[in-house]
């Protein structure tokens, strides 16, 4: 486990490490070619489990920072060569949170339908990546239905306009006062049943990157604020005022 400079966590825990998504703009790929022989192949770190029971002070730990640990796959056993059963191992990192209360667990995935099998501990946050409008509209909904107490989305790297508006609480009805905004029970009745409790927004790094428009970013704030949800922007995206704010702290 390491210390990283990853602004919104304190600590990186990679028990799994590797990833078949193959994003193009992936950073844990580009690392990985440095090291070994760039396959990336998703494996199981069975000696880093006990890493998070070895820090005492209360951190925020960002699991899987150089892997999908809800990837469509299993993982290859470091320590003996087989293929890992993933509820297992997922299971196996569940317990350590457990273990674990005066630390935050930071899950992040591109396929929040496999966080739906388990439960998660009050102290793990669960969010999933979108970069457009698309991966928004497919993935959203799903990470709506994790057992989890805290939900969030990281919007990075920004690469088009997102609308957030049916997964952030805003009104949709045409005919309410309160379109827009959240919290219209009052007037229309409408009122989903889950909510996202945090946005992240960060910009793509590295060779070639796209820089987002500040229209894209200045619409996610927007958004967000209104619906009363806090919002992190990374320091990437060079935002023209620091907005750095956490689940359950809005400004």
């Amino acid at each position: 486990m390491n210390k990283t400079k990853i602004e919104w966590t304190d600590y990186v825990w990679n028990p799994v490490r590797g990833c078949l998504h193959n994003c193009p703009y992936c950073y844990g790929k580009r690392i990985d070619r440095r090291f070994s022989d760039g396959s990336f192949t998703p494996t199981f770190h069975p000696e880093r489990l006990q890493e998070p029971l070895k820090v005492k002070k209360p951190s925020r730990i960002f699991v899987g920072s150089m892997a999908d640990l809800f990837g469509k796959w299993d993982w290859v056993d470091k320590s003996g060569g087989f293929v890992a059963y993933s509820a297992n191992v997922i299971n196996s990192i569940l317990n350590i949170a457990d273990q674990c209360p005066q630390h935050t667990f930071i899950f992040l995935t591109k396929n929040p339908k496999g966080m739906q099998g388990f439960d998660f501990p009050d102290n793990c946050w669960c969010g999933t990546s979108v970069e457009n409008q698309e991966k928004a509209d497919e993935r959203i909904p799903e990470l709506l239905r994790v057992k989890c107490k805290t939900l969030f989305v990281s919007y990075e790297p920004a690469l088009g306009p997102v609308n957030f508006q049916h997964s952030l609480n805003l009104c949709v009805n045409t005919a309410c006062m309160y379109r827009g905004k959240a919290f219209c029970k009052v007037s229309c009745e409408y009122y989903p049943q889950r909510n996202l409790n945090w946005l992240i927004i960060g910009a793509q790094t590295g060779p070639g990157a796209v820089k987002p428009h500040h229209t894209w970013i200045s619409g996610a704030i927007s958004q967000a604020r209104n619906a009363n949800i806090p919002v992190f922007v990374k320091d990437n995206v060079n935002w023209f005022s620091k907005i750095q704010e956490w689940p359950g702290v809005t400004a």
